[in-house]
């Protein structure tokens, strides 16, 4: 009978540290949910957590940080996009006009990177969006923070354009443009936030196999053209998964 007992108490033991191990990395997973993380007690590698599913992705070195960051976008229509406050730090790129916008973030935001003052309104392009006005209109830049709340750690893809990518910080909610992979390996040490091996342990890891991925469209409350997304998915090879918001 005593025998019986001791093993009823260790297996109840058993049960109550892994229903709390798993709550510890539940609880951790979604503290940190939409974060690039850095490896501080190790070389500083990089890792996602997507917060569709609060997993960790490995960024690798910083094409495969593009490569990994991109497949895990989600698109969105130029019309949600400008919903999210713009951010405009650690921007890099040839700029042909020299207002300090790069050429491809200003085909993105639909700017001209021939002319510093792309509505002709006396006042340069950055100045404009820095003061939170639109660069091509005389209108007031119209943010909605509850739909920025929604999108906080999602890569956002435009599937109006030519798949252009953003990361939206969780920090402060704003939009950072991902031009080029050294944009992407720049912008993920900068807004990396460190953790510890054990703690990072916590997070579940996804492997990744590139093979695996599957094209997948899942149309919201936004039409696209199906060529239109073809050519998308053509353009950017790295671009599978799509989710329209």
């Amino acid at each position: 009978m005593k025998i019986y007992f001791k093993f009823i108490f260790i297996l109840l033991l058993i049960l109550f540290f892994t229903k709390f191990f798993i709550l510890a990395e539940e609880n951790l997973a979604s503290k940190l949910s939409g974060r690039i993380l850095l490896q501080v007690e190790s070389h500083g590698e990089a890792w996602y957590i997507n917060p569709k599913n609060n997993k960790r992705y490995f960024l690798g070195k910083s094409g495969d940080a593009f490569r990994v960051m991109r497949e895990q976008g989600v698109g969105v229509t130029n019309k949600n996009l400008k919903k999210i406050p713009l951010s405009l730090d650690f921007l890099t790129g040839q700029d042909t006009d020299k207002d300090s916008l790069p050429d491809s973030f200003e085909d993105a935001i639909g700017t001209n990177k021939f002319k510093k003052d792309s509505d002709s309104d006396t006042y340069d392009d950055k100045k404009e969006l820095s003061s939170g006005y639109s660069p091509i209109s005389l209108e007031k830049l119209n943010f909605n923070i509850n739909f920025a709340d929604d999108q906080k750690g999602k890569i956002l893809l435009q599937v109006e354009s030519h798949g252009e990518a953003w990361y939206v910080n969780p920090e402060n909610k704003k939009r950072y443009f991902l031009g080029k992979p050294s944009d992407a390996f720049l912008l993920m040490r900068k807004l990396g936030l460190g953790i510890s091996n054990e703690n990072l342990a916590l997070i579940t890891l996804v492997k990744q196999d590139k093979d695996e991925y599957e094209e997948e469209v899942v149309k919201l409350d936004y039409e696209v053209d199906y060529n239109t997304y073809k050519k998308i998915v053509k353009t950017n090879k790295a671009l599978i998964k799509v989710i329209i918001y």
